[in-house]
């Protein structure tokens, strides 16, 4: 997935120093620390995936969807939470000890503008102008352009998402996992509604993942597929 991911950027103006390559180290760290190892997540590890998370979300906001998907990640594999209303207290618990280191980098950040009576100009000049530029009306048929172009580009790395889709029928937490961060990176991709092409580089890192382990499945099978064949 790694040498995937190295490769594959370079398509995608990953040569220039876009911040989604910054974000993504974050955010990938932060998943990371969500899937392993599988016992209960502790206190101390819950923020720090949190605070994964939110550097991740100052290097570029749209690692807010990525965040969803993380904390799915902290909850769904087995023996992360108690079932029934134990359980929902579990998650309740980790969302808010995540949140908490989520959050951290993003008060420091305010409260040091504060301190220097500069905060008006930061919340107008990192905030409120992000808004205004992405307050473009998403277009369905621009949207599916840029992800033909992009499916063009990677096949493999596209094709396997029809693969994802057998990994949740046989294992359903893993699949989940990869499903909900296939779809909280595309939003993040369509958020602007502009789709350069570095925007794809939030996307790639799942991708890369979700092909290399369709290769280790198929490498797997290979032997099978021999002896059949022959």
């Amino acid at each position: 997935a790694g040498l995937l991911w190295l490769g594959t950027t370079i398509g995608d103006d990953g040569l220039a120093a876009n911040t989604e390559i910054f974000t993504e180290v974050f955010t990938c760290l932060g998943l990371l620390w969500a899937v392993t190892p599988g016992a209960p997540i502790r206190p101390g590890r819950a923020i720090g995936i949190g605070l994964s998370l939110g550097l991740a979300f100052m290097v570029k906001y749209v690692a807010v969807f990525d965040m969803f998907a993380v904390y799915c990640a902290m909850l769904v594999l087995p023996g992360r939470v108690r079932r029934g209303v134990p359980g929902v207290a579990d998650a309740i618990r980790l969302g808010l000890l995540f949140s908490l280191g989520a959050l951290a980098p993003l008060l420091a950040t305010l409260g040091l503008y504060a301190a220097y009576g500069q905060l008006p100009q930061m919340i107008d000049a990192s905030i409120l102008s992000n808004m205004r530029r992405v307050a473009v009306p998403l277009s369905g048929t621009t949207f599916l352009r840029a992800y033909r172009e992009q499916a063009a580009l990677f096949p493999a790395l596209y094709l396997s998402l029809l693969w994802l889709l057998g990994l949740i029928a046989r294992h359903r937490a893993r699949g989940l996992i990869l499903a909900a961060w296939v779809v909280t990176s595309s939003l993040g991709v369509a958020s602007g509604g502009l789709y350069f092409s570095h925007y794809f580089l939030q996307l790639l890192p799942v991708l890369c993942v979700t092909t290399a382990m369709m290769l280790a499945s198929l490498w797997q099978w290979a032997p099978r597929i021999a002896r059949f064949g022959i």
